[in-house]
């Protein structure tokens, strides 16, 4: 089945924040900035609440971590109408001495033309 424009172009904006991760650049908050609605909520593994300041200041000096990959699986794109579609993905980050999988829930909405990240969950995936 072919994607649709909002799936294609949410599939790039998900691959750009995947970028920022693996990036050995020590601030890629300007990326996440683009992305992320000023007032996103996302709910952490322990239930925590990460609003858009937090993500942004874990991708500066001295807390931003680089990872030698990160690879997205297991994508799931719901398109919810002309402004807004929720997306679901694995992601599997490698260091060199550790690997760790996530899975997001993210819902997104178009704001003044531009997909932003309004929402969502990071859930951690046990091993093995």
């Amino acid at each position: 089945m072919a994607m649709t424009l909002n799936e294609s172009e949410i599939q790039f904006i998900e691959e750009e924040l995947c970028d920022a991760d693996e990036s050995p650049d020590p601030d890629t908050s300007e990326t996440l900035d683009k992305y992320l609605a000023d007032d996103l909520v996302m709910i952490g593994p322990a239930g925590q609440i990460f609003p858009k300041a937090f993500l942004l200041e874990a991708h500066r000096p001295p807390k931003k971590q680089s990872f030698d990959e990160v690879k997205l699986s297991e994508r799931i794109f719901k398109d919810l109408g002309e402004s807004h579609a929720a997306t679901s993905c694995r992601a599997d980050y490698k260091q060199k001495d550790k690997a760790f999988a996530l899975r997001f829930f993210r819902v997104w909405k178009k704001i003044e033309g531009q997909w932003k990240l309004v929402g969502g969950t990071v859930t951690a995936i046990p091993p093995g």
